[in-house]
């Protein structure tokens, strides 16, 4: 039975390691295929319908027709929202493939294009077909064809390389892990699926078909493993329908994509489309408050901060590639065009890194950190951009009375240096407060310990004392084991443990080197690699002790947030230390003086009696 489940077993492994490198190998050819099915090479900024001097706009199987280019020719009558109605007399399809693929296909030099307006009148158009409208467009703007194209085109290439990298490395050091193999398989379908993008864009089959497939299956496979993660069983009531909603719906998308179905409406396909990650999102924050702190919660914390990261980037790239599309100016439609895809690139960014730290345990510990900088430059941002914009505005109005056209380059200047003014006092503020808010764990190690035991040392034994410090700094900073060690007149003694067998810890002080008079990290110790002096000052320095702790639950080491306020609290528990000890040998000395006075007195009274 034993053999059975084991070559039952082996034989699992070896088909998810075929079938992962079927993805990996799909992921890596998709760059070469794009090149091979593409016209015109990867980036969509130049197609067939930028060689006529016109940009199109719009959602899957609604496209118009923006500004032109140009208004050269036939371009001079084409109006903001005309629909392609008819290619050299050949009706035109709705959707962007097909209908590049029918102008590619149209001989000639010039080709006649009908057009439907908003108001329904109908024209003809007679364009010359040639790359140099685009190229002419982007004369003045600060950006020519070449970069705009190269630019875009790395940017997809960015993109595509994270995807791959979050399958591998996932994959790599999770392999046997479902959740960890079911989010690679994700990361890899959608690299693929991003690769062929531009493919699809340009003329349909087969970037079309692996587009289409690729994405709804890369998307499913993602929220499912996200479903299951981190513990691999789906613990949230109500999460095995969302589960199997998740899977109707990449299954549904796919065919619709694939036009094996009819497509649902629009409303619906956005609701559905946006409810199902939210859901998923809210499963994993109904199971971070359900979680004691240690790792998991920390892995869901990850989470949570990746795809809040990387909603932010979307809305970004969203709002720019739409007023992108629609701009007027052609100048102001390329750069929005590319900072679209610039977001784009940080919204994989975001949600697979946060993705990846979370599932190889990588410094899990270092979440709080890196949220509430992160939340504090991104605070700080708005606030000045809000700043400056509305002073820009408020000066220019007021100075438009006294320098004319110049106004606008005045005010800007001055609504700068107020900017510039305020960035210091703001990030301090700012930093202070995320800090505060996101890791309040540390704020109050740094700024309650000093006070704590300025309190306790004039009442509690030294041992109490030490036994309340270890408690705060290892809840502070997340240690998992700490001692403290007494100089004791250079004989070093075990004076409080935590987390640790004194006798394990007694083992571990008969090798330590306690030689060094700062902030130390020892490598090679596994069991305690910090180690902290605790120095008075006074009549010079004298160390009295030393705090050594162990690393995180996660295995990694302190990040600089940790050691600045261990450094912080390093002196005032020395102090108190240091009086408490003074303080326990003046009691012990006058307990032995009252205890010898005591002796005296009994011995005279027999004397006394006689």
């Amino acid at each position: 039975m034993d053999r059975s489940l084991t070559s039952r077993a082996g034989w699992r492994q070896a088909l998810v390691l075929a079938l992962w490198i079927v993805a990996l190998l799909a992921a890596m050819a998709a760059v070469p295929a794009n090149y091979v099915y593409s016209d015109d090479g990867l980036a969509s900024t130049s197609n067939a319908i930028t060689d006529l001097g016109m940009r199109m706009y719009g959602p899957r199987g609604h496209w118009r027709l923006s500004e032109p280019l140009t208004r050269e020719g036939g371009l001079a009558t084409i109006r903001h929202g005309d629909e392609i109605i008819a290619v050299d007399g050949t009706p035109a399809p709705s959707d962007a493939p097909p209908l590049l693929a029918l102008v590619s296909a149209a001989p000639g030099p010039y080709v006649t294009v009908r057009t439907r307006s908003l108001d329904g009148a109908v024209r003809d158009h007679l364009v010359l077909r040639t790359p140099d409208h685009l190229r002419k467009a982007l004369q003045g703007s600060g950006m020519s064809l070449s970069a705009l194209t190269h630019g875009r085109e790395s940017l997809w290439l960015l993109t595509w390389a994270i995807g791959v990298a979050a399958g591998l490395l996932v994959f790599l050091r999770r392999q046997h892990d479902p959740v960890a193999v079911g989010f690679s398989f994700g990361f890899l379908i959608q690299a693929a699926a991003i690769a062929f993008y531009p493919c699809h864009i340009h003329f349909g089959l087969p970037g079309e078909l692996a587009y289409h497939l690729g994405a709804p299956l890369g998307d499913g496979l993602l929220l499912l493993a996200l479903l299951y993660f981190p513990t691999g069983r789906l613990e949230v009531r109500g999460s095995p329908l969302l589960a199997g909603a998740v899977v109707l719906w990449s299954l549904g998308t796919g065919l619709w994509g694939l036009n094996l179905t009819p497509p649902p409406p629009s409303w619906i396909n956005a609701t559905v489309g946006s409810l199902l990650p939210i859901l998923t999102l809210v499963v994993q924050v109904i199971r971070y408050r359900a979680l004691p702190p240690g790792p998991q919660r920390q892995q869901i914390r990850w989470v949570l901060f990746g795809f809040a990261a990387a909603a932010l980037a979307l809305v970004v790239s969203t709002l720019t590639g739409m007023v992108g599309e629609q701009a007027e100016k052609v100048a102001e439609w390329a750069w929005l065009l590319v900072a679209s895809d610039a977001a784009g690139c940080l919204t994989v960014l975001f949600a697979g890194g946060g993705l990846v730290i979370s599932v190889i345990r990588y410094r899990l510990f270092d979440a709080d950190a890196v949220i509430s900088r992160s939340a504090g430059y991104a605070i700080l941002t708005l606030a000045l951009a809000g700043l400056w914009a509305g002073a820009e505005k408020a000066l220019e109005v007021l100075f438009e009375g006294q320098f004319g056209h110049e106004a606008g380059v005045v005010s800007a200047g001055v609504a700068a240096a107020l900017a510039a003014l305020l960035v210091t006092p703001a990030h301090h503020r700012v930093m202070h407060w995320t800090e505060q808010v996101f890791q309040k764990h540390l704020t109050t190690l740094r700024h309650d310990l000093p006070e704590y035991v300025g309190d306790l040392r004039e009442t509690a034994s030294v041992a109490r004392l030490l036994d309340a410090v270890l408690d705060r700094i290892s809840d502070g900073v997340r240690a998992h084991r700490a001692v403290v060690v007494l100089a004791n007149g250079g004989r070093p003694k075990l004076a409080a443990s935590y987390g640790i067998d004194r006798a394990a810890a007694a083992t571990w002080l008969k090798t330590a080197d306690l030689t060094g008079h700062g902030v130390a990290r020892e490598p090679a110790d596994a069991l305690l690699p910090l180690r902290l002096p605790l120095a008075v000052t006074g009549e010079g320095r004298q160390v009295i002790g030393w705090l050594a702790l162990g690393p995180r639950p996660d295995g990694s080491f302190y990040g600089k947030d940790e050691l600045d306020a261990l450094k912080a609290i390093a002196r005032p528990v020395a102090r108190a230390i240091r009086i408490a000890q003074l303080r326990e040998a003046r009691d012990g000395g006058l307990a032995r003086e009252l205890k010898s006075i005591r002796s005296e007195l009994a011995a005279l009274r027999p004397a006394r009696a006689s």
